[in-house]
């Protein structure tokens, strides 16, 4: 459910697990993955674009509860690859500061005003 801060829960995670079945851009996706947890979500719109399955997450079909526990479980399990996919994860999350998708929104603009 929601909670005003959830950081303090997030940070003594393993990792982020989110099933949805709907996302737009994926926030807590992103902010799991500025932590350097790895994620493993459903393949929906917002985690899709953010997570590299087997590089920073595990992504899987919406609704299929076997495969989402399989792949939470292998992360879980295995202590050297979740950091591995954290670590990774956290490198990729920085594609997606505020300062580059507004510098890179801004490009887009200026070439359509030219």
């Amino acid at each position: 459910g929601w909670v005003s801060n959830p950081f303090p829960f997030m940070y003594g995670a393993t990792v982020c697990a989110l099933p949805s079945r709907y996302e737009s851009f994926g926030y807590t996706t992103l902010e799991a993955m500025v932590l350097g947890k790895p994620v493993v979500a459903t393949a929906v719109a917002g985690s899709r674009d953010l997570i590299v399955p087997g590089e920073t997450g595990e992504l899987t079909p919406p609704g299929n509860r076997t495969d989402f526990t399989e792949a939470l479980v292998q992360v879980l399990t295995d202590p050297g690859r979740a950091a591995r996919l954290g670590s990774a994860a956290a490198v990729r999350a920085r594609m997606f500061s505020r300062e580059r998708m507004a510098t890179e929104m801004l490009a887009v603009y200026r070439s359509l005003s030219s």
